[in-house]
């Protein structure tokens, strides 16, 4: 189906706005088109240590924070 994502990005954003006192973990999905889908959920964590933890278990790789991304981004895994 062309509306199924064919990627799962989860990015680590570090006191993001709308939770500035936490490690944010959320996934966004890469759709057939190449357009970016935020996913509404938003797993709040206390250090960088257990954000990680979601995307390890699940046997994916860290792509670190790019100089044009977000000054709140930390990294994404993919």
């Amino acid at each position: 189906m062309n509306d199924e994502p064919v990627l799962s990005i989860w990015t680590i954003y570090q006191s993001p706005a709308d939770y500035p006192d936490w490690i944010v973990l959320r996934p966004h999905h890469v759709m057939r088109d190449g357009q970016l889908m935020p996913h509404p959920i938003a797993c709040l964590c206390r250090n960088l240590w257990e954000a990680r933890i979601g995307p390890r278990i699940y046997g994916r790789s860290c792509l670190a924070r790019e100089e044009g991304d977000e000054p709140q981004i930390i990294e994404s895994w993919v």
